[in-house]
This record gives structure tokens, sequence and C-alpha cells, in this order.
């Protein structure tokens, strides 16, 4: 699976890790598929409260709220625009689930919707203030998981081969 992130949504998450310093923060995603296996992110949620140094305690009600308001601000078309997964940052370790990330995206993925075949971890962590050092792992409804490739967007036009 592809994973692009346009570079406003990466400003927004180094913006927000900054301002968390060391403190673990996170959120929903909500992603656009493209292709079969493409999917680009539209939107994220900040919640800023709920995290320490190493841990990120996902506030569910909030989290469900701002799914509502993103399900309404693109359209409502599930088969298009749609809850993609969970994110939240490592600001002290790898970009890569832990035991308990693992055992709550588990949780999560079987306690949504039937439809739902698979969710999104994205770990994110500042580097030097000024990048992103990211990880994403997709969780499937069938008890297997895997990486998933992440493609940064930028703001330079890309090449026609006309």
């Amino acid at each position: 699976m592809k994973l692009v992130i346009p570079l406003s949504l990466s400003v927004r998450f180094i913006d927000n890790l900054r301002e968390a310093n060391d403190r673990e923060i996170g959120g929903v995603l909500f992603a656009e598929q493209k292709a079969y296996s493409e999917f680009h992110l539209l939107d994220a949620t900040f919640q800023m409260i709920g995290g320490d140094t190493y841990s990120f305690e996902r506030d569910g009600e909030k989290a469900q709220k701002n799914l509502r308001r993103l399900h309404r601000c693109y359209s409502g078309t599930p088969q298009r625009f749609n809850y993609f997964g969970e994110w939240h940052s490592h600001p002290h370790s790898a970009v890569i689930p832990s035991h308990v990330d693992t055992r709550t995206m588990w949780q999560i993925l079987h306690n949504t919707d039937e439809t739902v075949n698979f969710i999104v971890l994205l770990i994110v962590k500042l580097v030097q203030q000024s990048s992103l050092d990211t990880g994403a792992t997709v969780f499937l409804r069938s008890g297997h998981k895997y990486e998933c490739t992440i493609v940064f967007e930028t703001n330079e036009k890309r090449k026609s081969n006309d």
C-alpha cells in the first residue's frame, strides 16, 4: 500500500510536534483512495492532550466526533473518502508500533464496522525541529500486518512526459 502525504499536512505535523515538545500526541487520519492500493492523506486531527513522554491515550469520543466532521467536509462519500486510521508521535523512540500500539490497533479494527478491512497506524517523529521521520503499518482484519510505503508531496511541479 502507498500513502501520499501532502506538503501542507507535513507542515501541520511538524508545527504540532514542535508545540508538543517531548510529549506524545496523536489523532485520526482521513484519506482519499486514488487507486487500488494508493491513498492520499486529506486530513488529520491533532489531539494535543492525553500524552506524556512515552505514551498517548486516544480520546475515543472526540475521535468519533472528528470523523463525523471529516465525513461532512468531504461529501460523505465513503467509497472514495474515508477514515484511514490513526497516528501518533514517538518523540523518544523509533517510528515502529510498540506492543501497546499493535494491541490498540487490533482493538480499534475489530470494533469498527465489518466493511472496514484495514486501518493504518502512522507514527511520526520530529527530526532536528524541521523534518519528519515516519513509519506506517497496515493492519488487516485477517490478522496480518505489513509496512506501508510513504511518499511526501512537494510544491515542485511534476514534469510531463508529453
